[in-house]
């Protein structure tokens, strides 16, 4: 009767363990996704933000054209101008 009560002393021990080492499994896979979903929102913030640079620097870069086109026109009808006195 000793032998019956070891073996199931034994299996209680076995199941507090596996129930434990499968909570520890759980624990591992809930915290690899929220790593794994972290990672990826910062990922995809870094590619937004290259995007936005891009267009950003794209608007600056025409504006900036648009705008030294007519000062270095109106220059050259001042000179213009001027010479004709």
């Amino acid at each position: 009767m000793e032998e019956k009560e070891e073996k199931k002393e034994e299996q209680k021990i076995a199941a507090a363990e596996a129930a434990g080492a499968e909570d520890a499994l759980g624990r591992c896979a809930r915290e690899r996704d929220e790593y794994l979903n972290g990672w990826k929102r910062a990922k995809a913030d870094l590619a937004n933000y290259r995007k936005e640079e891009e267009e950003r620097f794209s608007v600056f870069a025409q504006f900036s054209t648009e705008a030294s086109l007519p000062s270095s026109s109106r220059s050259l009808i001042v000179l213009t101008w001027g010479s004709r006195r």
